[in-house]
């Protein structure tokens, strides 16, 4: 029986050791990002970010594994990751699939910055701007102008960029969590360098969470009513927290995934996961808050649980594999069938 459960790691270094000891006999060579400056230190030294492709690089459907969960909840990503490659997962790749694995572990915080909120449709009455325009005067123009130009002007080209206040990571200082350890600029370099010609992208954020000992909560963070919610219950199963409130904390902390890395890849179809482990012992929630704070664990140490979590992750990866294929021979189909018309 193989040690699954020695993929994982409590130290994030020697986590990210284990995944280049593991792409070096692969032959792999990896993209290497050094992460911002991050405070406090906490004695952790440099941080790197880790990516890596596996099987052929055009390949049409592209499954990448990508966590956005900050702190220790981040080390759980990286050991199923250092275990893909130890059990050499790519002899399941048929040629239009390929795997991208994304090894980052900020234990100060977050990974990646919430992706930009999407700006509101603006609507435009026709008919009321036709009425305005009739009592428009020189002024009233000339003061408009003065106005964007001197407040508004700023803001379009070369202005100081919006910051947005992040949440604070379970199992962090709120005081360390304020900063993501790498930029969305690091994100379109990795849709860059592993995304440019494909077609599909199915993205895999692995990370602990409120549930049953290493039960798998599995949740897809794309709009409901799209196709993408639609091919994730048919390839993954009953969802859970599909209908979210505006005060639900799954639905608020992170509806994008993944850093929101498959929305970087414009021009191909995604569909984005969000695979959660439960770290609480036993079969069921405990009931009350005190209940809680006692038995739960942002990453457990137990064997059990790591053998539990790694088996169930490589599971999970397997039916992505399938879920890929099925994209990559629907695209061929599409693209024979515009041959013919031609």
């Amino acid at each position: 029986m193989e040690d699954h459960a020695s993929c994982f790691c409590d130290d994030p270094a020697e986590a990210r050791d284990r995944f280049l000891a593991e792409c070096l006999k692969a032959g792999l060579a990896p993209l290497t990002l050094p992460s911002r400056p991050i405070q406090p230190s906490d004695g952790i030294g440099e941080l790197y970010c880790d990516a890596v492709r596996l099987g052929a690089p055009t390949a049409h459907s592209t499954i990448v594994l990508c966590s956005g969960a900050g702190g220790q909840a981040g080390l759980v990503h990286a050991g199923i990751c250092s275990g893909l490659l130890r059990n050499r997962v790519q002899r399941h790749l048929e040629r239009p699939v390929s795997i991208v694995l994304v090894h980052a572990v900020n234990p100060n915080g977050a990974v990646w910055p919430r992706p930009p909120a999407e700006a509101a449709p603006i609507l435009v009455d026709g008919d009321a701007i036709s009425k305005a325009e009739a009592n428009w005067t020189r002024e009233l123009l000339t003061a408009v102008d003065r106005r964007f130009g001197t407040e508004l002007g700023n803001t379009m080209d070369g202005g100081p960029e919006a910051k947005t206040e992040e949440p604070p990571v379970p199992g962090t200082s709120t005081g360390s969590a304020s900063a993501s350890a790498w930029s969305r600029e690091d994100l379109k370099r990795i849709a860059a360098e592993f995304l440019p010609e494909t077609q599909f992208v199915l993205c895999l954020d692995f990370r602990t969470g409120i549930g049953g000992w290493a039960v798998p909560s599995i949740r897809n963070p794309d709009p409901p009513a799209g196709t993408a919610r639609g091919r994730a219950r048919r390839w993954f199963g009953p969802l859970d927290g599909e209908d979210p409130g505006p005060s639900d904390e799954k639905g608020s902390s992170d509806r994008s995934g993944s850093g929101g890395l498959a929305g970087l890849a414009e021009e191909a179809e995604s569909v984005s996961m969000i695979v959660e482990f439960g770290t609480f012992p036993g079969t069921g929630l405990v009931n009350t808050v005190t209940g809680r704070q006692q038995t739960s664990q942002v990453y457990p140490a137990q064997r059990d649980w790591r053998e539990k979590v790694y088996a169930q992750a490589e599971a999970i990866v397997l039916r992505a594999i399938e879920a890929a294929e099925e994209m990559a021979d629907a695209g061929l189909r599409l693209k024979a069938a515009d041959l013919d018309d031609l």
